[in-house]
């Protein structure tokens, strides 16, 4: 069944909940290469974000522009 199915004349309000969670790059390799939300798009035949639905252009070199992970500092170093 689908959300149009359940919702005939569309959902006319939400509940909201946030997700925190963490994503583990390689020191000194933040980029969408080793994200766990980056992935192959049969259909563009390029990479998405799972998070934003951004397409990822270069994927090596860092995050797409509408990446909201922010950074945390774990060892004490900036």
């Amino acid at each position: 069944m689908s959300l149009y199915d359940e919702f005939p004349d569309g959902v006319k309000a939400y509940d909201h909940r946030q997700l925190t969670d963490f994503v583990h790059f390689p020191k000194g390799r933040v980029c969408c290469k080793f994200c766990k939300y980056c992935l192959y798009d049969r259909n563009t035949m390029g990479q998405t974000c799972r998070v934003t639905r951004e397409t990822l252009y270069v994927i090596d070199k860092g995050v797409g522009i509408h990446c909201p992970l922010e950074r945390i500092n774990t060892d004490g170093n900036e």
